[in-house]
């Protein structure tokens, strides 16, 4: 997955879900990321490691958020950390 993608995991009839697909897709046109959505229920390996816990955001595998999640809390997620401070 490269930097500029993010990957959405949900489950049909799932509320939180569509909540959560809301939000990712806002904040990826603003900042100009693409989005791959996936539904846990067509992937064994998904379904087994995220059964009780979609929505989930991953970034380049890493989880970024998952459940309940509001618009601010996802884009606080998703900026990149601010840079080390050099030392003198």
């Amino acid at each position: 997955m490269s930097a500029d993608r993010l990957e959405l995991l949900t489950r049909r009839s799932c509320p939180l879900c569509e909540t959560a697909r809301v939000h990712l897709l806002q904040i990826a046109s603003t900042w100009g990321l693409e989005v791959a959505e996936f539904d846990i229920d067509d992937d064994p390996d998904l379904l087994g490691q995220f059964t009780d816990r979609v929505p989930v955001v991953l970034r380049r595998g890493e989880v970024m958020a998952e459940g309940r999640f509001s618009l601010a809390q996802l884009a606080a997620a998703l900026r990149p950390p601010p840079p080390a401070a050099s030392e003198p």
